[in-house]
This record gives C-alpha cells, structure tokens and sequence, in this order.
C-alpha cells in the first residue's frame, strides 16, 4: 500500500508540473487512473483541490485547471513536502490544544473550589458586617455617652 501512495504521489507532482507549466486546460491524465495509484493519485488531485474541472465534480475525461492550492503545492517541493508541512500543523495544533485543555481544567478547578468555599465565605462577611454593625454603635454610643458626660 505505501508503494502505491508513493507512486501516486510522484503522479500528483508531475501532473501538476505539467498542468502549471501549460497553464491549465488539460484533460486530466494519469496514464493509469485504473490502476492504484492512479486512482489515488485521481483522488488526491481532486480531495485537496490541487485541481479544479471545468464541469464542477470530479471527471477523469474533462478539462481541469491548477488550483491556487496546487501552485502552493508545487512551489514548496510536491505533495510530500505538502503532506508533512500539514502533519507538522496538525501535531503544533493539537499540542496547543492540549495545553488550552489543561488551562481549561485548572480554571474549571479553579471555579469548582470558589463555588465550594462561597457559602463559607459568605457566613464570614455577614457576620463581619454584623460585628461592624456592632462596634459602629459602641463606638457611637461612647462617644455621644462623652458628649454628655463632659457637658
């Protein structure tokens, strides 16, 4: 099977040389779509869109023209180049979101243990506002109880 997607990437590479190089309006051929890689060199034309065909779906009688993807393909070295750069993407992107997952679990912990302790909390202040309350009229009463007194 490896043999087969190396043979049809080496067709992927030299049919859009040859597309690049006439400029488009080419009828697609592969030599041997029928045969495995052909056929997965038809397929890899087609589902990356390194190619576009005139009648809009994928023929292998019809006219094609290179796609702006498939001169990107071309210009980096071919589809195997093409084909590592992206696998190189994948594995930077999935590590990104692996770390935005452990950031999203520390937060979620994060909030669990606030929501946890809130009530507790929330005893804690009403009961400092209510000695707040508390000292503010002592303190009031003090000093009006001075007022008084000193007069």
């Amino acid at each position: 099977m490896n043999d087969n997607i190396e043979l049809a990437y080496d067709k992927v590479d030299v049919f859009l040389k040859k597309l690049n190089e006439t400029g488009g309006d080419t009828i697609l051929n592969l030599s041997d779509l029928h045969s495995t890689s052909g056929s997965i060199a038809f397929n890899i034309l087609f589902d990356e869109r390194l190619i576009t065909s005139r009648k809009g779906f994928k023929d292998k009688t019809g006219i094609v023209d290179i796609a702006p993807l498939g001169i990107y393909v071309l210009s980096i070295g071919g589809i195997r180049m093409f084909t590592k750069a992206r696998r190189l993407q994948e594995i930077e992107d999935n590590l990104a979101l692996d770390v935005q997952r452990s950031r999203d679990k520390v937060d979620l912990e994060l909030s669990k243990k606030t929501l946890e302790d809130f009530p507790t909390t929330k005893k804690r202040a009403t009961i400092a506002f209510w000695i707040a309350i508390a000292l503010a009229i002592f303190e009031l009463m003090k000093f009006l109880l001075q007022l008084t007194t000193s007069k």
